[in-house]
């Protein structure tokens, strides 16, 4: 392997910033992971993943005070910054779980 200038180059940029280093070399490999699990259709990300899926799709569709009376609008409501985001993913490419967990890679 050699050690040409472009090498150099990527190493002085992450010297330089570490923190956007740690950044994306996490995003990275969260975003792989993601990915590897929705090719595999193995599991999510989070073990109650499930439920925010479940209750996205709900939403998206209209039927949430049908969903899990009582409950289900609850659990909305008080995650309603993360459940909003997926939401607004499902209304824009459909009910994929792929949608959700890019939302949990990013964060």
């Amino acid at each position: 392997m050699t050690d040409g200038p472009h090498y150099r180059r990527l190493a002085d940029w992450m010297f330089r910033h570490p923190i956007a280093t740690v950044m994306s070399v996490a995003f990275t490999v969260r975003a792989v992971v993601a990915l590897v699990l929705n090719v595999t259709n193995t599991w999510s990300l989070a073990p109650d993943a499930h439920q925010y899926l479940a209750l996205a799709e709900a939403v998206s569709a209209g039927r949430l005070d049908s969903f899990w009376p009582g409950y289900g609008p609850s659990l909305y409501n008080s995650t309603r910054v993360f459940s909003g985001q997926v939401v607004f993913l499902f209304d824009l490419f459909g009910p994929y779980r792929i949608s959700a967990q890019l939302v949990a890679v990013f964060y």
